[in-house]
């Protein structure tokens, strides 16, 4: 879960911002892209419960993962029309990851340590952006928020490969 919320703060604290712009899109473009996000996100964190019936909540974030690693690795190579629809995707699984990620913390947690629980795996993923912010908007400047994304999407790929990778190995002991 820690693999997938420290690239989701990332991307939806700086990243995303950045690539609106290269996109293509127009200040008030982006106000209008950002308005059709947040009620898409809404919608979308209503499939929840649907997506997790249909896959568990294991398969459920991986197929969020590897999905919202799709979204950044394409991104080098698309347009206005389907940046907007990479952001807007990437945003409802933001929303989705979040609610699943409550849930798993939920079935997994006495209750008088949920909240304290939660708040820790807040904070853990927070810190990476902390730590790098400056060095990946620099690296921005420098390469484009749409390689950052690519780059994004590529550790991410990594760090599920190795989740999954670690997961079959353990399962085989």
């Amino acid at each position: 879960m820690l693999s997938i919320g420290f690239v989701i703060v990332i991307s939806s604290e700086m990243v995303d911002s950045f690539l609106s712009f290269e996109f293509g899109f127009t200040d008030k473009q982006m106000g209008v892209l950002w308005s059709v996000i947040f009620i898409v996100s809404a919608f979308a964190s209503q499939l929840t419960p649907a997506i997790n019936k249909l896959l568990g909540l294991k398969k459920s974030l991986l197929v969020v993962g590897v999905v919202m690693a799709v979204t950044f690795i394409v991104s080098p190579y698309i347009g206005l029309i389907l940046g907007g629809a990479s952001l807007i995707l990437r945003s409802s699984l933001q929303g989705i990851f979040g609610n699943l990620s409550s849930v798993i913390v939920n079935n997994n947690t006495e209750s008088k340590y949920r909240a304290t629980t939660i708040s820790t795996f807040n904070m853990l993923k927070n810190i990476p952006y902390l730590l790098m912010a400056y060095f990946i908007g620099s690296v921005s400047d420098l390469i484009s928020a749409k390689n950052v994304s690519m780059y994004l999407g590529i550790a991410l790929v990594i760090l599920l490969a190795i989740r999954v990778f670690r997961s079959k190995r353990n399962a085989t002991i």
